[in-house]
């Protein structure tokens, strides 16, 4: 079979990866987009999951050219690569705060579950591959091995990145080669490396990365993105959320929202389709942040909501009315991967990360008169 990837061109897929391809976990990642919500009804273009699983994968038999020494995991990388977003649930990590309340697991061991019982697990299982060797693999439990697939710069941050920016129209000068940089690990004295030649290959990439989280933190992406949540996050308290709705795709999780959660869910999940989305009133960038500021980041959806609650609260709206954001950057990453020089010697990146927290508030357009009110309120809140 060859497959079109409109980032690395024409490539013809080994036979188990294509008998992969064919099964309904690999089936249902078509419709899972890389960003946080149904591409079709976002504001700008985004891949799917599965091109960035088929990516990913591509970049690891770039990899094994060069790594005669790693021929035990010829199949167990490129496989786990092709899998490791299987597990994400509908929506990606926009619904995966409330996938762990739930089952205790993350998008990456969520895998498990996905995998059991399924056509792809007979498929692993007929290639003499235990699929919990798969999860181990994806999760990062393999260590060292499985570094070049989780890490600081793997191979799925090497695609995730370089397709988001180009499939936004986000590509610049930060742009750089993936496969290059794929081609360029090394496994050696048990641990990976990538070669200096391609240092300043993996700086673009860093940079380009901090490029791929701006859009994603502003709008339109979070903009429309918030209001999904939110309805998420009420449908999860009403305790509407049920195993079943992990299993979906994005098209089916925004159907069973609409079908069977409260009236608020309702209402966001209707606005967010019609990009009714609601304006931003309150945007905080903070670089040196307060240890309650840290500690509300740190909790995750609640610290979200309490805002917020708050906020609901103090300016009489309904909670379907406000969304709210309070995060830990991942804009800045620092690549752990040591260089090899012709030299033998290794190098490390120096590049200490400056973490942005931000404080974000949306609230429907109704609300016009409130608006003032929201800046002095998120302070009472964080003080």
């Amino acid at each position: 079979m060859i497959y079109h990837d409109w980032l690395y061109g024409k490539w013809e897929l080994p036979d188990f990866i294509e008998k992969i391809v064919h099964t309904k976990p690999m089936i249902r990642l078509r419709a899972i987009s890389q960003a946080s919500g149904p591409a079709c009804f976002l504001p700008i273009n985004i891949p799917s999951r599965f091109q960035h699983c088929l990516g990913a994968c591509f970049l690891a038999f770039e990899a094994l050219k060069y790594n005669r020494n790693f021929s035990d995991y010829g199949i167990l990388l490129p496989l786990s690569a092709l899998l490791h977003d299987a597990g994400n649930p509908p929506f990606s990590h926009l619904s995966e705060p409330f996938l762990k309340e739930i089952t205790g697991k993350d998008g990456e061991s969520f895998l498990e579950n996905i995998l059991d019982g399924s056509d792809t697990e007979k498929i692993i299982r007929d290639l003499g591959i235990a699929s919990e060797a798969v999860v181990r693999f994806v999760t990062g439990e393999m260590f060292p091995f499985s570094n070049i697939l989780h890490g600081s710069l793997d191979l799925d941050n090497l695609d995730n990145i370089s397709r988001f920016n180009k499939s936004t129209g986000m590509a610049s000068e930060h742009d750089y080669d993936a496969p290059r940089i794929a081609s360029a690990f090394r496994f050696m004295n048990g641990k990976w490396a990538l070669l200096g030649s391609v240092f300043s290959e993996a700086k673009k990439w860093q940079k380009a990365r901090k490029l791929a989280y701006k859009t994603i933190y502003t709008f339109p992406h979070l903009d429309a993105a918030i209001m999904l949540y939110r309805a998420v996050e009420l449908a999860f308290l009403e305790e509407e959320l049920k195993y079943d709705f992990f299993l979906q795709d994005d098209y089916g999780a925004i159907a069973y929202l609409l079908k069977r959660c409260n009236k608020r869910t309702r209402k966001l999940v209707d606005r967010f389709l019609r990009w009714q989305w609601y304006d931003e009133v309150f945007c905080a960038e903070i670089f040196e942040p307060s240890q309650k500021i840290k500690d509300i980041a740190a909790s995750g959806w609640e610290g979200r909501k309490k805002l917020a609650d708050y906020l609901c609260r103090k300016l009489g709206l309904s909670q379907e009315q406000t969304c709210a954001y309070i995060g830990k950057g991942r804009d800045a990453r620092k690549i752990e991967v040591p260089f090899f020089g012709k030299d033998g010697t290794f190098t490390y990146d120096k590049y200490e990360p400056n973490i942005i927290y931000r404080i974000k508030v949306y609230i429907s357009p109704e609300t016009q008169i409130v608006r003032r009110k929201v800046a002095q309120l998120v302070s009472e809140f964080i003080s």
